[in-house]
């Protein structure tokens, strides 16, 4: 196995939150150090692993748009996509999260979407805009009795009709604080054991 490493670097602002981090609650600088690594088991026809130059300006291309960013005016989301539409809208904008901690199988991250839009209708008008192909993706709003019209309406809008099982989740979650001021408090939240024991109670 033959392996080349590049490496580039890119600074950033932000602060922490939390008594536990002293001086570090105000705005202040860090640098990240970040490492690529491309490996494959024999060399190509020019005897390398892959070009370096061009490897180093991918990288460098993908660290650009986190260059200099003060991070605690992005808003702050665990999820794929991130609200950038002020409340109360009919229309609501979703970007890519540039953040998110999740890449695919193939170490692509995720979400491979850049921009989510989503409308607010009234519940009664939903089976009539999405039978008039005004929604790329509608499950909510829509019962078996919608079925037979939106069926009829495939071929001249460009969508598909699928039958899809209901699905539900939890109707109840909780989002400990694992930074909550109390010592013990966040001790107890931060171990995943107590947050297994919490899920299974409820």
């Amino acid at each position: 196995m033959y392996s080349l490493n590049v490496r580039d670097h890119f600074m950033i602002a932000h602060s922490f939150r939390g008594e536990v981090f002293g001086p570090a609650q105000r705005l202040h600088g860090a640098t990240y150090v970040v490492d690529v690594t491309f490996s494959r088991p024999e060399l190509d026809g020019d005897g390398v692993v892959v070009d370096i130059g061009a490897a180093g300006e991918r990288l460098k291309a993908a660290l650009d748009d986190f260059r200099y960013r003060n991070l605690d005016d992005e808003a702050h989301t665990l999820q794929p996509w991130r609200n950038v539409t002020p409340s109360p809208a009919q229309r609501y904008v979703f970007r890519r999260n540039p953040y998110f901690h999740r890449v695919d199988g193939a170490g692509r991250q995720l979400p491979y979407l850049d921009e989510v839009v989503m409308t607010v209708t009234d519940t009664k008008l939903i089976p009539a805009k999405t039978g008039a192909g005004e929604s790329d993706l509608q499950a909510r709003g829509l019962g078996f009795d919608d079925f037979t019209f939106l069926k009829r309406s495939e071929r001249r809008i460009g969508r598909r009709v699928r039958l899809w099982k209901t699905t539900k989740g939890s109707h109840v979650a909780l989002y400990p604080n694992l930074n909550a001021k109390d010592p013990g408090w966040r001790a107890a939240l931060r171990d995943a054991r107590f947050r297994r024991a919490l899920s299974l109670a409820i």
